[in-house]
């Protein structure tokens, strides 16, 4: 490989002239899901050099053989949690050449400053080593760190790999154009930068989140503790309430029955105390030393004093009982023991008077004086001493009837406590609530499903989540079969072997995964379970879960908890809309604190009433905005109607008014001049009567190519109007004015009559305003674009050599690709497929004359292909500009200024496929230098020469046709320099004058469901009443 001779400064400086173009986004491969290449995360740097420089001209990135390899990109296998890696998709040929050290050094380092296929395969050689080294290394996660830090290193390391491969590339660039190198190390610069930011941002986030999470973990134990505290104390009070309710009423009923007992029994005393019933003995003379016997007989026995009291018993009185330190009133035991002593007492006083009496009488009789006085003044003392018992007595009744009245009280306090207790449970009932277990989206299944989760939640309340949903899910059979409903002969059927301990769950899990032979769990389980087994590990799938397998076949979980036969794989029924992560999920949330679902509950309602004011907020806003533009929009309205009114429409309706009211033959000999006032175009200025030539349609359309050729010719005939260039262009020809007059009438007569030609239907659109002349030039430029198309086309079908036929699919390829047919911003479906039915029309059969297309007869007459395709580019322009019109106004909020933002937001609405960089470019025609607003009309007036769309060129629209078999896509074109000002007003872009913007204003149609505007409707049908237009 010889030696590159340096550039001359005038070759550089012709080179980045040419080089200035405007670049287009090209389109993402819709069918591509992988992210290509390892995302970046290394900082803007001052350039992306080579890593080693090495003696010579050149450089290598960095040293050692490498082997062929293939285009690199990046995945993350969902299916394996923490496994990345790169994987590698070939898109050139293996070459299995390997090199060494030695070869690199010779092939790359010696001096020789030129880049070739050999140093770029050498490259490719190098990078699959290091992929293969970084999945070694990269492609699972061990152990440590977490996975944040293990994609941030990852990330790092890919980064280096890719940064040492670009910059050999970039090197390998520099050697043919140093600007494209340059290039190319900007836009990694950009790209690294803008990762990097976004991987310390998603760190971030990270960080921040497990610092909440640890936050309310720690606050929602305390809050759990706290709770648990109080549940406890009021269930000891509960405890402590009822008790005491249990003594009181014990007290009470015991009290009831003595206080009973105690009336019955002081009955007597209380009558002699009331009626006073004891007589006084003043006749008794008897010594003070003898007592009279019942038979007048003195016995000699002295009384002493006090001789009828109580015996000293040892029982204290009943007053001097005291109360309970409690402060409850006096005990049943004392008030059953007093009323017993005031029962005897009663009893022997009585006895006592009725000796007295008897042997008072007796002594009377026997005329004992002084025994009668000694025993007189003995029974007064004992009287007198009964009384005083009697009194102590009776207060020993009064305290009782007091304490019965406290037990009254108390026994209503006892009731209040009942209550208070009641009160007391309904808030320890309010402290803990316990709603439902939530089944998260398994309740969407069915109640089926709902009642088996809720009553296995329910029973086995304490096992843990992974536990029970082992369980339920089970090991499988076959499609929605559990194991268990196959073979229920061999569920649990290791148990016995596991409890004897002849065998352990480890060498269960050892021998399935080394898949031993048939045999190993022959003296284990009955032959029929061994059957079973034998057929079912043969059939079973790899990846399960082995601890399934385990399970079921002993019949006891992992932690020890013996499984239910009810439940065991009851979830399999409903396998693959239930899996293991749903499971888990559900079961995981129903073991949450109640306190935690309440915060959740609570964070969501509150998200909810912000949403909901952010909405009021929102249709406020939006409610002025729609009164802004409502009133922007009548006084456009009023405006429209006080402009004035085009010339050609005016002489257009009254030739219409003529025709209806007296019929096509009323103008059948001329017309009436619309008017000879100052005001009146010089081509129609006139009040007498035009002569009606009756132009045939090959003369009128002759006229109209002329008057285009000479307009295209001119110098000067660019900045003009048409209809001002067609008056001088008559004058030239005719030299009267009656005869420029009357051409002039003709003419617009004859081309409203013709206007389903396509040539002059556009003719009369101009001359009427409604669209502007550079869109006859894009519809030139469309043709020419066409055919350009249908000839490469033809070539990539044959092999290089054209034909000048074309199969019609390989035509509906190409064009569907030129269209964008399906896509944002192309041709609906409806519109291709008339014009593929206009193509059959002019052409039947499988294959068609490309050459003939757009072929004219002698009446200048095109096909209908070539008709139908101007026709909707013509009405697919209008579409556009009549929705960038509304966009923009909507976007000023109806008023009639706008400024640069609201213009671009506008632009990027209308056409998806329109990046902010082209729409800047765009404003920037539309806005004067230094200006922020213009008026709508001013802005709209300046885009229509440079808005639109664009299309691929015809080179792309071929798709797979441009691609021999067997071969590799050729690279795409390069791209052409763009013109300043195009023909149809279409963008500047890539493609220069033939980024036209024909079939790719269907979007907007699409959008606003697939019907045009009313004003592109009233353009598209000719005998419609004319009426002022928006210039497209």
């Amino acid at each position: 490989m010889s030696a590159a001779v340096a550039p001359s400064a005038e070759q550089i400086e012709t080179i980045k002239a040419k080089s200035r173009f405007k670049r287009s986004k090209l389109p993402p491969d819709p069918s591509s899901t992988l992210l290509q290449g390892v995302f970046l995360t290394v900082p803007p740097r001052g350039h992306v050099g080579p890593a080693k420089l090495l003696p010579g001209n050149t450089h290598s990135p960095m040293d050692g053989p490498m082997s062929l390899g293939h285009d690199v990109s990046y995945r993350l296998d969902a299916t394996s949690p923490g496994r990345m890696g790169l994987s590698i998709r070939s898109n050139a040929q293996n070459l299995s050449t390997s090199m060494t050290p030695g070869d690199w050094s010779r092939s790359i380092v010696p001096g020789k400053n030129m880049s070739g296929r050999r140093e770029t395969l050498l490259l490719r050689q190098w990078m699959q080593a290091e992929m293969e080294a970084f999945n070694s290394k990269w492609g699972r996660k061990g152990a440590s760190p977490n996975v944040v830090e293990f994609v941030v290193l990852a990330q790092k390391a890919a980064h280096s790999l890719y940064t040492h491969t670009f910059s050999e590339l970039a090197r390998q660039v520099a050697v043919s154009c140093q600007d494209r190198a340059d290039l190319l190390t900007d836009l990694w610069q950009s790209y690294s930068s803008m990762v990097d930011n976004i991987v310390n941002r998603l760190v971030e986030q990270h960080s921040v989140l497990q610092q909440k999470c640890l936050n309310s973990e720690g606050s929602n134990k305390a809050t759990f503790e706290d709770l648990e505290t109080v549940n406890r104390t009021l269930q000891q009070e509960n405890i402590r309430h009822k008790e005491q309710i249990t003594e009181l009423q014990e007290m009470s009923s015991s009290l009831a029955r003595k206080s009973k007992d105690t009336e019955d029994n002081n009955s007597p005393l209380r009558a002699m105390k009331n009626n006073r019933s004891f007589k006084r003995i003043d006749t008794v003379r008897a010594s003070n030393s003898s007592v009279l016997s019942p038979r007048d007989r003195a016995t000699g026995e002295s009384v002493p004093s006090g001789g009828v009291q109580r015996a000293d018993s040892g029982v204290p009185p009943i007053s001097a009982l005291a109360k309970r330190r409690t402060g409850a009133p006096v005990g049943a035991d004392a008030v059953r023991f007093g009323a017993k002593r005031a029962s005897m007492m009663a009893g022997a006083l009585l006895q006592s008077l009725q000796t007295a009496q008897d042997e008072a009488e007796d002594h009377r009789s026997t005329g004992g004086a002084a025994a009668l006085r000694s025993q007189n003044q003995t029974l007064t003392a004992a009287l007198e001493e009964s009384r005083k018992e009697m009194g102590r007595m009776l207060d020993q009744i009064t305290e009782l009837e007091r304490a019965a009245d406290d037990m009254v009280g108390l026994e209503s306090r006892v009731q209040v406590a009942e209550g208070e207790r009641d009160v007391a449970v309904g808030r320890l009932v309010s402290y803990t609530p316990r709603p439902s277990a939530a089944l998260g989206g398994l309740s969407s299944l069915g109640p089926d499903i709902s009642d088996v989760l809720t009553r296995a939640m329910a029973t086995f309340r304490t096992w843990p989540p992974e536990e029970l949903a082992r369980m339920l899910i089970g090991e499988a059979a076959g499609p929605q079969t559990c194991a268990l409903e196959a073979a229920p002969h061999a569920f649990a059927c290791m148990q016995t072997a596991v409890k004897n301990g002849r065998l352990s769950r480890n060498d269960i899990l050892q021998a399935i995964d080394e898949q031993k032979g048939p045999g190993w769990w022959l003296d284990y389980v009955p032959q029929a379970s061994a059957r079973w087994l034998g057929q079912h590990v043969l059939v079973r799938d790899p990846e399960a879960d082995p601890n399934l397998l385990v399970d079921f076949l002993v019949g006891i979980s992992e932690a020890g908890n013996i499984l239910a036969a009810e439940y065991y794989g009851c979830l399999q029924a409903f396998q693959p809309a239930v899996t293991w992560e749903m499971c888990m999920a559900t079961l995981e949330g129903s073991h949450e604190p109640t306190n935690v679902r309440m915060a959740r509950a609570e964070e969501h309602n509150r998200r909810l009433q912000q949403e909901v004011e952010e909405a009021r907020a929102e249709l406020a806003a939006q409610i002025e905005a729609d009164r802004l533009r409502e009133e922007g929009r009548k006084r456009r309205d009023e405006e429209a109607k006080l402009e004035k009114r085009n010339q050609v429409d005016a002489l257009l309706e009254m030739l219409m008014a003529a025709e209806v009211e007296n019929g096509e033959s009323f103008l059948h000999d001329g017309f009436s001049g619309i008017g000879a006032g100052i005001d009146i175009h010089k081509l129609l200025r006139t009040n007498g009567f035009v002569r009606n030539r009756r132009m045939s349609k090959r003369e009128t359309e002759k006229l109209v190519k002329e008057v285009w050729k000479a307009k295209m010719s001119d110098e000067g005939g660019q900045d003009v109007e048409l209809i001002d260039f067609l008056y001088t262009f008559l004058q030239k020809r005719h030299g009267l004015q009656s005869a420029i007059i009357e051409t002039g009438y003709n003419l617009v007569y004859w081309l409203w009559k013709y206007s389903f030609d396509a040539d002059c239907d556009l003719f009369l659109k101009i001359l009427r305003g409604e669209v502007r002349e550079d869109v006859y030039v894009s519809q030139k430029t469309l043709q020419d674009e066409l055919e350009a198309v249908f000839r490469a086309a033809d070539k990539a079908a044959n092999r290089n050599r054209e034909t000048g036929v074309l199969k019609k699919e390989d035509v509906m390829i190409a064009l569907k690709n030129y269209f964008c047919m399906g896509q944002p911003g192309g041709k609906s479906l409806d519109r291709f497929d008339t014009l593929m039915s206009a193509l059959d029309k002019d052409q039947p059969g499988t294959s068609i004359e490309h050459g003939k297309v757009f072929e004219e007869d002698r009446e200048f007459n095109q096909g209908a292909f070539a008709e139908c395709v101007r026709e909707q580019w013509l009405q697919e322009r209008l579409e556009y500009f009549s929705e960038l019109e509304a966009v923009i106004y909507h976007e000023a909020m109806g008023q009639d200024e706008c400024d640069r933002g609201q213009v671009i937001t506008a632009l990027m609405k209308v056409d998806a496929n329109l990046i902010e960089k082209q729409a800047l470019a765009l404003v920037e025609t539309a806005f004067m230098p230094g200006a922020d607003k213009h008026t709508v009309k001013l802005v709209l007036r300046r885009l229509r020469a440079g808005a639109g769309r664009t299309h691929p060129t015809p080179i792309e629209a071929l798709g797979t046709l441009a691609r021999p078999k067997g071969k590799k896509a050729a690279p795409p074109p390069p791209l052409r320099q763009a013109s300043g000002k195009k023909a149809d007003g279409g963008p500047t872009s890539n493609r220069g004058p033939t980024s036209s913007r024909p079939g790719t204003a269907a979007a907007a149609t699409n959008r606003s469901g697939g019907g045009s505007n009313p004003t592109s409707a009233r353009a598209a049908a000719p005998a419609a009443k004319p009426k002022p237009k928006a210039k497209a």
